[in-house]
């Protein structure tokens, strides 16, 4: 739509030069500081007004309304490169909302299949702001997917697995003692929030002094409780967003499954890690990857 009514205005000023009609076209520019949308009218029209493209093209701008764009310049051999104005893209969005029926995307997509993984915070504490943005911008892709006939499937993908989930156990655990009476020290690097204080308070009620020691049977009380509750406050704010998903995938079942171990040792199999500084590294950039990167 915006393509037709930019094509428009340029046949609009080139008939004002008083010249035959001429063969043109509009196109998306490549790269930002293009601007919005580029036309090589001034060369295709160049033999027929007798005229340098660059002289033609500042002909043309001089034609163009004042209020449809916020920049128009001349590049390369002719170009002309089209900012446009908020106004005219929002004046050609309000026209499509108010007649639905006009307008119908063609359905590239022709039902593929097609995952869309957003937010996927990790679950060891509340979505901030900048989440909920992302949840926005994914969902809204999501649907234009949608309408484009691709078959989208939208994923959060749950980072529960690892050393920051150990940390969140030992923060809760150390909140809980707290309430329990004692002086425990949040751990280094773990989480201060106030929201493990609100965790640790249902805990404490559940359980009274039933961990008073941080072991293994402590650690996994916590890193299933923490993780759990906090996955129920991000559905609960992404659900107030109006956001769903499809599917909401968790690290640590693949761990569970033996998944990661299983890949991990195909990949060492075929020479694709290696061990370096006490970690093990992917292979990637013999592999045609950008960087090796570490794996455990």
């Amino acid at each position: 739509m915006l393509t037709t009514s930019i094509k428009t205005l340029l046949a609009e000023a080139w008939r004002k030069l008083g010249l035959e009609p001429v063969s043109f076209s509009v196109d998306p520019s490549e790269r930002p500081e293009y601007g919005d949308f580029s036309s090589n009218i001034a060369m295709a029209g160049a033999k027929i007004a007798r005229s340098s493209p660059r002289n033609l093209a500042a002909r043309i701008i001089g034609n163009l309304p004042q209020d449809a764009f916020a920049k128009v310049e001349i590049a390369g051999p002719g170009f002309i490169n089209l900012h446009l104005k908020r106004e005219m893209i929002h004046s050609c969005l309000k026209e499509i909302l108010q007649d639905e029926g006009k307008f119908t995307a063609e359905k590239i997509g022709r039902g593929t299949k097609l995952q869309v993984e957003f937010v996927s915070s990790n679950p060891t504490g509340p979505l901030t702001v900048g989440h909920g943005r992302q949840a926005v911008l994914g969902d809204v892709l999501s649907s234009l997917y949608e309408q484009l006939g691709y078959n989208v499937t939208r994923e959060y993908y749950f980072n529960d697995e690892g050393r920051q989930v150990d940390l969140l156990a030992q923060s809760l655990w150390a909140r809980y003692r707290q309430l329990c009476g004692e002086d425990v020290t949040i751990p280094e690097q773990g989480y201060q929030g106030d929201y493990l204080i609100e965790i640790a308070q249902q805990v404490r009620d559940d359980i009274a002094d039933a961990y008073p020691v941080f072991d293994e049977d402590a650690k996994r009380f916590f890193r299933v409780r923490g993780v759990s509750v906090i996955k129920e406050m991000i559905k609960d704010d992404l659900e107030q967003l109006g956001v769903k998903f499809d599917n909401w995938f968790s690290e640590a079942d693949l761990h569970h499954r033996g998944e990661v171990d299983a890949a991990l040792k195909a990949l060492t199999e075929r020479g694709g890690t290696y061990e370096r500084d006490g970690a093990i590294w992917l292979r990637a950039e013999d592999n045609g990857g950008i960087k090796d990167s570490v794996l455990i």
